[in-house]
């Protein structure tokens, strides 16, 4: 099986799920990168440079803890969300990863504490548009998380078995090329490039 595959399960998951999921190489850049229309309020946050690195850094350390434990990580970024990071494995060496997101857990979203973290961060967002794109983050409970955890370590351990990461080696400017070339049809950013290739 190829990459054209797997992107096309990735996809599935996205769709299932509601959330946006990506697959990340050892060196934290994104290979592959599906439900771009999830995840308003992360676009609220990302359209702030200071956010942007916050958020930048903050996956890198969770990527880091996910590849400590070797196991699936959930962990709460600084502006309240919920995001699922599981590593790749191969030969006991974490060689790329898989991050699923943004969720809330619990039984309902605190908008407030959400809309407090935009203003907060100098983002005059309208509260009607930060009340929107705080609705479509998805509210899971403990025990969907457990199972959102095992459906991405199964998604691991297909990478792996296939051996998928082992031609990941592009260089910045290579993935920024690939992604702009399949990305044509739709409005890009510069977070959402600077998230997919971590700098």
């Amino acid at each position: 099986m190829d990459k054209l595959k797997l992107k096309r399960y990735l996809d599935s998951f996205s769709k299932i799920t509601g959330l946006k999921i990506a697959l990340i190489d050892r060196r934290f850049r994104g290979i592959i990168v599906c439900g771009y229309e999830i995840g308003e309020y992360c676009d609220i946050l990302h359209s702030s440079q200071k956010c942007l690195k916050v958020c930048i850094d903050s996956n890198t350390d969770a990527f880091k803890s996910a590849k400590e434990s070797g196991t699936p990580y959930v962990y709460r970024c600084p502006f309240g969300l919920e995001e699922i990071e599981v590593p790749i494995i191969e030969s006991d060496i974490a060689v790329g990863y898989l991050i699923a997101g943004p969720i809330l857990e619990g039984s309902e979203k605190n908008n407030e504490f959400l809309i407090h973290q935009l203003a907060e961060n100098g983002l005059d967002t309208e509260k009607a548009k930060a009340e929107e794109a705080i609705d479509k983050v998805l509210v899971c409970s403990a025990e969907s998380v457990r199972s959102l955890c095992d459906m991405l370590s199964l998604i691991a351990e297909y990478i792996e078995l296939e051996g998928l990461m082992r031609d990941s080696e592009k260089t910045i400017g290579q993935l920024v090329k690939d992604y702009v070339k399949r990305n044509l049809s739709r409005k890009i950013t510069l977070a959402e490039i600077s998230l997919y290739a971590n700098c």
